[in-house]
């Protein structure tokens, strides 16, 4: 009974990390716009007035179908 337990989750857990990877590489064109402006943006933190001095990004179409998530991480 365990076996089988420990089979279920291994197959769980690798369907889950499937789905999981396979967002990463999603070719959504409202995810492309993003990424590409958050590399063209070369932002210099070591300035102390980096936040008010970001270009203003442009506005985004998002598929209405797909789901998005947003992660953020807060440091202090």
């Amino acid at each position: 009974m365990l076996k089988s337990h420990l089979s279920l989750l291994k197959t769980s857990l690798i369907s889950l990390l499937l789905i999981a990877l396979s967002g990463c590489f999603n070719s959504d064109p409202a995810i492309k716009s993003v990424n590409a402006y958050l590399e063209k943006q070369k932002t210099d933190k070591t300035q102390s007035d980096w936040k008010t001095t970001l270009e203003k990004p442009e506005i985004v179409a998002f598929d209405p179908a797909a789901q998005y998530f947003w992660v953020l991480y807060q440091f202090h």
